[in-house]
């Protein structure tokens, strides 16, 4: 089974179009440091590791200037969060999160066609976060991996 990382989602995102925060991977804290110099607002440093709940897990550090990203990015790298070696950290603008929603990809290969990759949000527990927020429609973009092209198209559920 293919992982990827945030930072490796993002930029697939970005590609075709969906907006996502700014930021780049680093390798080194002076690769963080850097990163945050060009941002130039507060940042959020996140370990790039295949486990959810790194907030919990110290795995995410903020920082309001290039100093604090590259001392948070010096407390990860080379460390573990979660059982997993941190090799590369996410330095990325820091927003301000009302709601936080996930997302997912499911490849279908059982037809074997190109068409098997299906952007999608987790359904059962945004479909009760979108009840309890009143939102009418939940919108899936559909993306074909197999050529990388870009958005197919929306649909509303």
């Amino acid at each position: 089974m293919a992982r990827l990382h945030e930072y490796q989602g993002k930029q697939i995102l970005k590609e075709v179009g969906v907006p996502a925060p700014e930021g780049d991977v680093a390798s080194t804290p002076q690769e963080a440091r850097e990163i945050a110099e060009r941002i130039g607002k507060p940042v959020a440093v996140k370990a790039q590791i295949w486990a959810t709940g790194r907030f919990k897990a110290d795995g995410m550090k903020f920082a309001d200037d290039p100093d604090g990203a590259e001392k948070a990015a010096g407390e990860l790298l080379g460390g573990e969060v979660k059982g997993f070696p941190v090799e590369k950290v996410l330095v990325e603008e820091k927003l301000d999160v009302e709601h936080e929603y996930c997302a997912g990809v499911i490849i279908d290969d059982s037809c074997f066609s190109r068409e098997g990759a299906e952007l999608f949000y987790a359904r059962s527990h945004i479909a009760a976060a979108a009840r309890a927020a009143e939102i009418q429609a939940i919108d899936t973009p559909w993306i074909d991996v197999a050529d990388r092209e870009g958005l197919v198209g929306w649909q509303d559920d």
